[in-house]
C-alpha cells in the first residue's frame, strides 16, 4: 500500500469530489442546501470517523433499559491542522488556494471568486483559535446531562435541534430521547462550537467545513499534484510524499474506498475482501 501511495499518478479527485457532494461538502462549487453544517459534522464525525470539530461516539450500554450516552470529545488532529495551517505564509496561502481550486473545480481555467480566498482563509483561522482551546486548556470542566437540559447549559442551543441532527444522520434505533445522556469532555469546546455558529451562520460554516475537509483530506486526491502544491518545489514534495504515505496510508485508503463505494465503484463484496486484506497488511505492520 505503501508502494501505491508513493507511485500512483492517478488523480481520485472524481470520488473525493463525489462523496464530498453526497455528505453536504461540495467545493469549489457552494455547498448543496439539503444539509445543515451541524448535520454534516455528525455525519462525518460518526458515520465516517472525520472528526473535522469533534469526535462523537455512541457508548455501550449493558442494557436495554439504561440511558444512553453520546460522547463528544475534541477532535485529535485539530492541533496538527493548525500547525500546517499556520506554517504556510499568507500571501503563499492564496497560491495554494488558487491551485487546489484549479484541481478541484470543472474547468482548470475557473479561479475562486473575488473576495472568496480571504473569507476562507479567515474562517480557517478563526475556527482554530476558538476550538483549539479545548484541546489543550488543562483547566477542562467535564458535563454530563440529559439532552433536554442542554438549554440550561447554553443560551444558544436548542435541544431539538441536537436530536434532530441525531436521529437523522445517527440513525440509532431506537431514537435517542430527551432523556438521554450527553457527555462532554470539556464545555469549552460546546461552548466554542456554539460561538462560531453564532458568529459565522450556517452558510459560512458549511463553506468552511468543504474547505477544512479539502485542507486536511485533499492530498488523499492526487498526492504528488497536491503535495507540489502545498510545499512549492519537487524536491520537497517527494521528500515530504514519503513521509505523507507512510503516515496516512490507511487513512488515506480507507477514505477513497468510501468514496468509491459511493459511486458503487465496487461491489460491497469487493470492498469486503480489500478491507480484509488491508487489515492483514495493517496487522503485519
Amino acid at each position: 500500500m505503501l508502494n501505491s501511495c508513493m507511485t500512483d499518478t492517478d488523480s481520485q479527485v472524481v470520488f473525493v469530489k463525489q462523496f464530498m457532494r453526497e455528505h453536504g461538502l461540495s467545493w469549489p462549487e457552494d455547498p448543496e442546501p439539503n444539509l445543515g453544517p451541524l448535520k454534516v459534522l455528525f455525519n462525518l464525525a460518526f458515520n465516517w470517523n472525520v472528526n473535522l470539530w469533534f469526535s462523537l461516539k455512541l457508548l455501550p450500554t449493558a442494557n436495554d433499559h439504561q440511558k444512553r450516552r453520546i460522547l463528544f470529545t475534541p477532535s485529535g488532529v485539530m492541533l496538527f491542522w493548525r500547525a500546517l495551517f499556520t506554517q504556510i505564509p499568507k500571501k503563499h496561502f492564496k497560491k495554494v488556494y488558487t491551485d487546489i481550486f484549479k484541481l478541484f473545480a470543472n474547468s482548470t481555467n475557473g479561479l475562486p471568486p473575488p473576495g472568496r480566498i480571504e473569507e476562507d482563509y479567515k474562517s480557517l483561522q478563526y475556527v482554530f483559535s476558538t476550538l483549539v482551546r479545548s484541546s489543550t486548556w488543562k483547566a477542562r470542566v467535564p458535563a454530563v446531562f440529559p439532552l433536554r437540559e442542554l438549554e440550561n447549559h447554553s443560551k444558544t442551543a436548542k435541544a431539538e435541534h441536537i436530536k434532530e441532527a441525531i436521529d437523522t444522520m445517527l440513525a440509532i434505533k431506537p431514537p435517542f430521547t430527551m432523556d438521554d445522556l450527553v457527555l462532554l469532555s470539556d464545555m469549552t469546546l460546546l461552548d466554542g462550537v456554539l460561538k462560531i455558529f453564532k458568529v459565522a451562520g450556517d452558510r459560512t460554516v458549511q463553506r468552511h467545513l468543504a474547505w477544512l475537509f479539502l485542507f486536511a483530506y485533499a492530498a488523499v486526491a492526487n498526492p504528488g499534484a497536491v503535495l507540489l502544491i502545498l510545499h512549492g518545489s519537487t524536491s520537497r514534495a517527494t521528500e515530504e510524499r514519503l513521509r505523507f504515505c507512510a503516515d496516512q496510508v490507511e487513512a488515506s485508503y480507507k477514505l477513497l474506498v468510501f468514496s468509491a463505494a459511493v459511486v458503487a465503484h465496487f461491489s460491497e463484496e469487493e470492498r469486503r475482501r480489500i478491507d480484509g486484506h488491508l487489515a492483514r497488511m495493517m496487522k503485519l505492520c
